[in-house]
């Protein structure tokens, strides 16, 4: 699958979110639909704003076409503070909230648990509308394969 590539940027002196990918028609067509997506010739990637649920925006226009590479350290701690507005189901919420309190009970260091819960929003977030109680193999292999 195709990869853009996500990188904090400074265009015409304002904070921006850089994407870099091969060229892709498909892609193109759909970064056009997002709100205001914009190419920048000099520094030769596609740039947007950066708001309030920018990267949840670029998911739900680009999420089916590519993947998409967050292994800057700025991007992906900004991401993961965002993602307070996961998309996951309220049963599957107060399964998190059981599990978080489980951890607390067997003394898992606080950084840990945040990983935890962490590591699994943004496995439901994937898997969304599937809740936890109709996962099957195969959504965690596409999750590891598409995702990690």
């Amino acid at each position: 699958m195709k990869t853009i590539k996500l990188r904090f940027g400074i265009i015409e002196g304002k904070k921006s979110i850089l994407l870099f990918f091969d060229y892709d028609k498909e892609i193109i067509l759909n970064l056009k639909k997002h709100p205001g997506a914009r190419w920048c010739s000099t520094n030769r990637c596609w740039h947007i704003a950066i708001r309030k649920g920018w990267y949840e925006s670029l998911r739900d226009n680009l999420g089916g076409v590519c993947l998409f590479d967050i292994s800057d350290r700025e991007i992906s701690k900004n991401i993961e503070m965002k993602f307070v507005n996961r998309r996951i189901k309220d049963e599957d919420r107060d399964k998190l909230k059981e599990y978080r309190e489980w951890m607390l009970h067997k003394r898992y260091s606080d950084s840990t648990i945040e990983s935890y819960i962490i590591a699994l929003e943004k496995f439901l977030d994937f898997a969304y509308p599937i809740g936890t109680s109709d996962l099957k193999e195969e959504n965690v292999v596409r999750y590891v394969n598409e995702f990690i």
